[in-house]
C-alpha cells in the first residue's frame, strides 16, 4: 500500500485457508478493509466466482459496477453483508485473483482501496509455511 493515515493497524492472516490476506482496522479497531488472495482461483474462474458470490445473498439486491484498482479493471459489488456497510471488489493481478472488502461508510476504506499496489509474486501459498486453518484447532502430536 502507498501512504495512508496514521493510527491504522494491519493484521495478517496466520493460517492457510482458501483466502489468504490481511485486514486493516482503524484506531478504534473498526474494520476498514480486508484484502484476500484467492489462491485456489485463477483469473479465468473469476467471473464465475463473482456470479456465485453475488447470488450467495438471497434477498439482497447486489449492484455490480466496473472500477479500477491499481490501474486494473475490477468488479465492485455493493452492498454485501457485514457488521458495517461493506463493498466487495474482485480484481485479477499478476495471474492471481484478489477479493477486497472495504468499509463503505466513510472515506478510509476507499482510501485504502485506492492505495493498493499489486506486486509480482515471489512465491506461492505453500512457501509461506502456514498451518492449515482446519488444523489450527488441534494440537499437533510431538
Amino acid at each position: 500500500m502507498t501512504s495512508l493515515p496514521g493510527k491504522i493497524s494491519i493484521v495478517a492472516d496466520q493460517y492457510m485457508s482458501t483466502a489468504y490476506g490481511f485486514t486493516v482496522v482503524d484506531k478504534n479497531h473498526v474494520f476498514q478493509a480486508r484484502v484476500e488472495w484467492l489462491w485456489d482461483k485463477t483469473p479465468a474462474q473469476m467471473e464465475q466466482f463473482i456470479d456465485e458470490f453475488m447470488h450467495s445473498f438471497p434477498g439482497i439486491r447486489v449492484k455490480r459496477t466496473q472500477v479500477f484498482v491499481d490501474g486494473r479493471r475490477a468488479v465492485l459489488l455493493s452492498p454485501v453483508p457485514g457488521q458495517v456497510e461493506t463493498a466487495a471488489v474482485f480484481v485479477a493481478a499478476n495471474g492471481r485473483v484478489y477479493r477486497i472488502f472495504y468499509n463503505a461508510e466513510g472515506n478510509l476504506g476507499k482510501r485504502i482501496l485506492h492505495a493498493l499496489t499489486f506486486l509480482a509474486p515471489t512465491g506461492d501459498i505453500h512457501s509461506l509455511n502456514l498451518q492449515r486453518a482446519e488444523d489450527a484447532l488441534y494440537v499437533s502430536p510431538p
